[in-house]
């Protein structure tokens, strides 16, 4: 991420939006493919819609830092096991000697490191960020 937006926007609201408008512009084609690969087509179209309202947002709201909660919970297969959930029929399908499936590893941790930075934040997402990570790290 660029320490310029950092520098610009820390301790301001817009700081949390310049976060994940930068995690977005870097990420953002390949959360899609692990949204589509993990969860289906519903999954896809949420993360579409997520950076759609991302490129318009004036300010982060709370309805995207909940999709973003989602997706890593995707991304950590936190439902697959779930014989009612759509991500246990897809993670069958895997190959674990698939190269996505490192990058698929790699993507979660970028995007644990952006929910850690939102919840180092002072404005009103750290704390439902902050619960998040706790989750991940128990």
């Amino acid at each position: 991420m660029s320490t310029t937006i950092l520098h610009l926007t820390r301790g301001t609201a817009d700081h949390s939006l310049a976060l994940v408008r930068a995690f977005a512009a870097e990420h953002g084609e390949a959360l899609c493919s692990a949204s589509l690969l993990l969860g289906g087509p519903a999954a896809k179209r949420r993360c579409l819609r997520l950076l759609s309202r991302l490129r318009e947002a004036l300010s982060l709201v709370r309805p995207d830092v909940l999709d973003l909660i989602e997706i890593h919970r995707l991304l950590m297969l936190e439902h697959v096991g779930d014989p009612d959930r759509e991500e246990t029929a897809r993670f069958v399908e895997i190959d674990p000697i698939d190269s996505r499936v490192h990058d698929l590893c790699l993507l979660a941790d970028r995007l644990l490191e952006l929910l850690k930075a939102l919840a180092e934040g002072e404005d009103k997402f750290a704390a439902a960020a902050k619960a998040a990570v706790a989750d991940w790290a128990a």
